[in-house]
């Protein structure tokens, strides 16, 4: 299955492959072997509940808008 960065990972899957790493043979995509969970990174492993990622009344610049939404959800 395709999947782009920051996607959520299908139930069953245990390891993506790149793209560049793959090829299309017909209706098969030939990958090499994977033998661990590469490319792949745990839900909230990038901050946690309670980190302050902006400081208040911080000016949003690009950088500061990106990282705020990168946490996702509401509020």
């Amino acid at each position: 299955m395709r999947i782009f960065t920051g996607a959520i990972v299908p139930a069953g899957a245990d390891a993506v492959v790149i793209q560049e790493d793959a090829r299309r043979e017909g209706e098969l995509v030939v990958t090499p072997a994977v033998t661990n969970p590469r490319h792949i990174r745990p839900q909230g492993q990038d901050f946690k509940a309670g980190d302050q990622l902006l400081a208040p009344c911080a000016r949003l610049d690009p950088w500061r808008l990106a990282l705020a939404a990168s946490r996702g959800g509401r509020g």
